[in-house]
């Protein structure tokens, strides 16, 4: 009977009971590895323990994590801009990309605003006209415009030279280049060592959590905020590097 009254205490406050939370993210060199590790995996990972939860993450190409999730396959998703219209109840935002606009130095071109990118040939990653705001009618003014969804891409076409500007996350776009960077100079037809210069063109891109259970997202955002002890903690301060 006591043990009846707490669980529907418990139910009733919105706390889960500990749960193993299949994940579904997208390969994000820097924040995501496919080995489940990087920024983000530490803090949805820290979060949830905090919470009691055990995290096993299933790691899909960006936005192909969406469709999995839309399609009934995980407990939760991870990286969901707000408004993307999936089911299950959103957390706040946890975690937050900075994207911009990458070009070779020796371009000499400087970017304050998508209008530098008049007549240029631009790549991004799959879905950015959905996220970054004003992209999707600017880009009628580009020479070319195109999304992938592995984004290693972006990096060999810019260095070699089919591409004028990548927008981008740019501790992702680093972490392709660099990934480039260590291959064999001969097995690749462009020099991957030409410098980069990063602009900040657009606000931060906040993104949150969605899990199937509410109860389990009232845990998330609970544990994000508070820890055990109900002193204020925020995993982003301890990760933002």
């Amino acid at each position: 009977m006591f043990r009846a009254s707490v669980a529907a205490l418990l139910v009733s406050l919105g706390t889960a009971f500990a749960a193993d939370i299949e994940v579904r993210s997208a390969y994000l060199p820097a924040h995501m590895t496919r080995a489940g590790e990087g920024r983000e995996a530490r803090i949805i990972r820290e979060v949830l323990e905090e919470c009691g939860h055990r995290v096993r993450f299933i790691v899909e190409p960006f936005t192909r994590h969406w469709k999995s999730y839309e399609f009934g396959q995980g407990d939760a998703v991870s990286t969901v801009p707000a408004g993307l219209g999936l089911p299950g109840a959103e957390t706040m935002d946890y975690i937050a990309f900075q994207n911009g606009v990458s070009v070779l130095k020796s371009s000499g071109r400087a970017v304050s605003s998508l209008d530098d990118l008049a007549r240029l040939d631009v790549i991004a990653f799959s879905g950015a006209t959905d996220i970054l705001p004003g992209l999707k009618d600017a880009v009628e003014t580009f020479g070319s415009y195109r999304e992938v969804t592995n984004q290693i891409v972006q990096s060999r076409l810019l260095f070699a030279g089919r591409a004028d500007a990548v927008i981008a996350d740019g501790m992702i776009f680093a972490a392709y280049n660099e990934q480039l960077r260590r291959l064999d100079p001969a097995s690749i037809p462009f020099d991957a060592h030409q410098d980069v210069v990063f602009f900040r063109l657009f606000a931060p891109s906040p993104f949150r959590m969605l899990f199937r259970d509410s109860a389990l997202a009232g845990d998330f955002d609970r544990c994000f905020l508070f820890d055990e002890n109900g002193c204020p903690v925020n995993p982003l301060d301890n990760n933002a590097n």
